[in-house]
């Protein structure tokens, strides 16, 4: 578990972790959506969440835009 994350913001990193591991890509949008049970916006909301904490970095303008910070 990473340190300061909230259980819903922990649950979009492990689903973005384990949509890395398992493809080689990371989700869009609307498969983390798909994937928690939640709505796009909610999931654009978190992800601010995880790059303001340092755990994710956004690429504007990509499909795909996300790279996870080790």
């Amino acid at each position: 578990m990473k340190y300061g994350l909230t259980p819903r913001q922990q649950e979009i990193y492990d689903a973005l972790v384990l949509h890395h591991k398992k493809t080689g890509m990371m989700p869009t949008v609307r498969e983390l959506a798909s994937a928690a049970n939640s709505h796009p916006g909610a999931i654009h909301h978190l992800l601010g969440s995880l790059q303001d904490k340092g755990y994710i970095a956004r690429l504007p303008g990509r499909c795909r835009g996300l790279s996870l910070i080790e």
